[in-house]
């Protein structure tokens, strides 16, 4: 029996281990800023050369903060294999509207790539936009109280 015992002991011990809660995640309760919440992307070929293509797209951003956040501009920031096939410098989207908090703003935009040499099965494993760059201003309150001068 005692032989029996530690080995039981053990196995029951570790058993339990996994039915233990862990820590909490260290997340916050209520997330704030802008955040993407939607995009969508599209790919064809230009009206008068075959060999440029066009991607549209078009970004939800969301304000799940609790203040007005003006949103100046919002540019895409591409895969490496487009990026190098790009035939504008600047991909700036200007926006200039503020979004309010618990809303969404819809942005489109679009840019043209070089794609001579490359077929539609090159093309469809690319993602073409990694992440979104963007320029924000947030107007926060002054809390009440002692700020007179």
């Amino acid at each position: 029996m005692k032989k029996s015992f530690w080995p039981g002991l053990i196995l029951t011990l570790y058993l339990l281990s996994g039915c233990l809660p862990s820590a909490p995640a260290q997340t916050s309760s209520q997330p704030s800023g802008l955040q993407i919440s939607d995009m969508t992307v599209s790919v064809g070929a230009a009206e008068r050369n075959s060999d440029t293509q066009i991607v549209s797209y078009e970004v939800t951003v969301h304000n799940a903060g609790t203040n007005d956040i003006a949103l100046d501009w919002i540019e895409p920031v591409l895969q490496d294999s487009v990026s190098s096939r790009a035939l504008e410098q600047n991909l700036r989207v200007m926006v200039n509207e503020t979004v309010t908090p618990n809303s969404t703003l819809a942005v489109k935009g679009s840019f043209a790539f070089d794609a001579s040499g490359l077929t539609k099965a090159d093309m469809d494993n690319w993602r073409f936009i990694d992440q979104i760059r963007l320029s924000s201003e947030r107007t926060i309150p002054v809390p009440s109280g002692d700020n007179k001068p």
